[in-house]
């Protein structure tokens, strides 16, 4: 069994879907993603097992129009943007098909602005499974208001190598932080922030959050609507891949 399967099944068989957290609902549809992926390949299940399964594809398929991800695997390694490019703060560098829109900005050390450089790939590139975007005294923002949907949940993958961090949500304060899991709990009005491991999770209304650093790089942001109703039909139409697992 994957790993990923794994902990997706120890969460609802701790919980129940009912109560299967927003927290950790980015990492439990990743793993229905990879069981739905399986199931697409041709890997036998008995009949009402097939069932179940189908539906809880075609479920999980139709909810994934309330959901994007961002990550840089279309863009050439080695792409750059800021001061090198002629870039200005504030310039739009990468829109997705769902509309998700990716700006530079300044990043700042106490009240001193500073542009320099986002890479694509980059230094850092060997300490991720995908392509990062490499941050150099630059931040990105994200802004989600095109999307198409109300973001409620955002999660991404980070790690730092030294410096300070930039990070603010829905355009209030910059929090200044070294290291990253200094972030305040209360990232912004009705917006709280999680930490764990490498990777940070928003919870709440978010229209868009910026993140910066002088040693960072980040990737495979995504946006969830994490309806508590969709998240329980979820749960319960993958009862069928989890007994298929488990047996």
């Amino acid at each position: 069994m994957r790993e990923g399967n794994s902990r997706a099944i120890g969460l609802i068989h701790a919980h129940g879907p009912r109560f299967l957290s927003e927290a950790d609902f980015s990492e439990f549809a990743v793993a229905v993603r990879a069981e739905c992926k399986e199931t697409q390949g041709g890997e036998a299940m008995s009949g009402r097992s097939s069932i179940l399964a189908a539906w809880t594809c075609a479920l999980f398929s139709a909810f994934s129009a309330f959901a994007s991800t961002v990550d840089f695997e279309s863009v050439a390694p080695g792409s750059v943007y800021g001061v090198k490019r002629n870039d200005s703060p504030g310039q739009v560098v990468l829109t997705t098909p769902d509309g998700i829109r990716m700006s530079v900005e300044n990043f700042y050390f106490n009240a001193a602005p500073f542009f320099v450089r986002a890479e694509v790939g980059g230094q850092f590139a060997g300490y991720f499974d995908s392509t990062p975007l490499e941050l150099d005294n630059i931040s990105v923002l994200f802004d989600f208001t095109q999307a198409g949907f109300d973001v409620g949940f955002v999660s991404l993958q980070y790690k730092e190598f030294g410096g300070r961090n930039n990070f603010a949500v829905n355009g209030q304060t910059i929090h200044q932080i070294q290291p990253m899991t200094n972030l305040p709990t209360p990232v912004a009005p009705g917006v709280t922030a999680q930490i764990d491991g490498d990777e940070i999770r928003l919870v709440g209304p978010i229209s868009s959050f910026r993140i910066g650093g002088q040693e960072l790089a980040i990737d495979n942001v995504s946006a969830f609507v994490p309806e508590p109703a969709a998240i329980l039909l979820l749960g319960l139409g993958s009862a069928a891949l989890i007994r298929r697992r488990t047996r």
